[in-house]
């Protein structure tokens, strides 16, 4: 009963996972039609990179949620936990950058802050996760797992900002240096773009600082299993 009840578990987590990226991939081909210039402007790769990126996400998914083992399940229902504490970092992050005016130190610190908070977030999941199975690989899989769900979460929210918000977008962005740097004529196309500029970097980025922040957590909650054990067979 419980393997089937793990297997159900699994396949519905598999299944709204690769909705949110057929979700994000129809909002791209949306912008894409919004957005006419995009290609022309900044080339097929701004549009081809989170593309790509979203299919590996998608073959990771199938192979992360396909028939695990009792452990990996608990892994997977720890990064699935973390990853939504992640994601609405990622949303509070996001509202802040674009509807809270702060100046040039105070953008800094929020940012720089936000992104401990997720790194710390990571940590945590790799501790908790190796916690349970005393594996490392498994504390880095929960870690890495949570990053790709917190980064979905964000890409839905960044995208949906971008078309409900675009005139604020806009503001904040055309006086930016980027879009002075750009050459761009085109402010709406130019917001599209950096939206999915920031969609990539994230989906590339945040895998590989999951997996350097949770190994950390890992090791750190296997160094204390073993601190413990040493203690206690030890007394004296």
């Amino acid at each position: 009963m419980t393997t089937i009840r793990n297997v159900l578990s699994d396949a519905r987590l598999r299944q709204g996972f690769i909705s949110a990226i057929i979700l994000i991939a129809a909002l791209i081909g949306y912008g894409m039609l919004r957005y006419p210039l995009i290609i022309s402007e900044t080339g097929a790769w701004s549009v081809f990179a989170p593309a790509f990126m979203l299919l590996l996400y998608g073959v990771a998914a199938v192979w992360g949620t396909h028939r695990p083992s009792q452990a990996r399940n608990r892994a997977l229902k720890c990064g699935t936990a973390f990853g939504l504490v992640v994601g609405a970092t990622f949303i509070v992050t996001i509202s802040v950058e674009n509807f809270v005016n702060l100046n040039g130190q105070g953008s800094t610190i929020s940012t720089i802050g936000f992104m401990l908070l997720i790194f710390l977030l990571f940590a945590l999941a790799g501790w908790r996760s190796a916690t349970n199975s005393g594996q490392l690989r498994l504390g880095i899989f929960a870690s890495v797992w949570s990053a790709m769900i917190g980064v979905l979460i964000a890409l839905l929210f960044g995208f949906a900002i971008n078309f409900l918000f675009t005139q604020r977008l806009e503001q904040n962005l055309q006086v930016s240096a980027e879009y002075l740097r750009s050459g761009s004529h085109d402010l709406e196309t130019f917001t599209f773009w950096n939206t999915l500029d920031s969609a990539s970097s994230h989906l590339l980025e945040a895998p590989i600082i999951a997996a350097v922040w949770g190994t950390l957590g890992s090791l750190t909650s296997l160094g204390f299993s073993q601190l413990r054990e040493k203690f206690a067979d030890n007394p004296g």
